[in-house]
């Protein structure tokens, strides 16, 4: 009976070798695949960061153009606004007219 579970055991022991060198082999091969992927994925990000990069830098420039060209007119706005918080302010405090003159009606 101890040589037979010996038997077995070393039978078990087998199949798990045999089990593991073919997941090795086909883990390399799946890793030699995959390397060539790799560096054309590299390479394609690369492509798409050197072609992003112009349209990035015309962003940049348009933006840039448009805040400039912008600028004048927001300060007319703030300037505008300004001016009509002066005038609401003035209208706020000046003397009420009553229409009486000087207030002589009385004495």
């Amino acid at each position: 009976m101890f040589d037979k579970a010996k038997d077995s055991a070393s039978d078990l022991a087998g199949k798990a070798s045999d089990i593991a060198g073919k997941a090795a082999e086909t883990a390399s091969g799946l890793v030699e695949k995959a390397e060539p992927l790799l560096g054309k994925a590299k390479e394609a990000t690369g492509d798409l960061s050197a072609k992003a990069e112009p349209v990035l830098d015309k962003a940049r420039e348009t933006a840039g153009e448009l805040v400039d060209k912008a600028q004048p007119m927001v300060d007319r706005a703030v300037e505008a606004g300004s001016e009509l918080l002066d005038k609401a302010k003035g209208l706020l405090t000046r003397e009420p007219k009553t229409g009486a003159g000087d207030g002589a009606a009385g004495d």
